[in-house]
């Protein structure tokens, strides 16, 4: 493989933090109604880094590890699929802000990882931006991997609040 990989994994977790990775990405989007109110859960899970605060317990419990950083947002009025891209944009975005160059991202929308990983074209008019833009934020990485891996999101968000969907923040946000 090139110095990019972009592999397609089902249900392939890993449970210890794989070692040539500085970074997983769970994303998730969420619609309440198709359009409809719709929101964002990201969860960016790595090894401790000098400027990172203290350790906390990522979502499987295992106390100091990690540190993990949780992204809950309420993005206004979209479909289920903008959502999905909506949420791994900015899990992206936020992992290039951190300065990780090797990520690992799970997303449990199979449409999606099949999408940006070539396996299907994106014949909607509405998602091709979006797709496009995730396209140019994966090339600012070394090295990822796109994984579908519905189960181990779903314990995820088990153990994390819901996307801020379906009601906007009482700021107006």
């Amino acid at each position: 493989m090139s110095d990019k990989q972009c592999q397609l994994f089902n249900n392939n977790f890993q449970p210890d933090f794989p070692d040539n990775f500085d970074a997983e990405i769970y994303c998730d989007g969420a619609s309440s109604g198709n359009p409809g109110n719709s929101g964002i859960g990201v969860i960016i899970r790595h090894k401790p880094v000098q400027s990172s605060p203290r350790p906390r317990p990522d979502a499987s419990g295992r106390g100091g590890q990690f540190t993990v950083r949780r992204i809950s947002e309420y993005i206004g009025t979209a479909t289920n699929n903008t959502a999905e891209y909506r949420a791994l944009i900015r899990g992206l975005k936020e992992a290039s802000a951190l300065g990780f160059k090797k990520i690992k991202v799970f997303l449990d929308s199979e449409l999606l990882v099949k999408q940006i990983t070539g396996i299907y074209k994106v014949k909607n008019n509405n998602l091709k931006h979006l797709w496009s833009e995730v396209q140019d934020i994966l090339r600012e990485f070394g090295a990822y991997e796109i994984n579908h891996n519905k189960e181990f999101l779903k314990g995820i968000r088990d153990n994390t609040p819901d996307p801020a969907c379906c009601q906007p923040s009482d700021s107006g946000t």
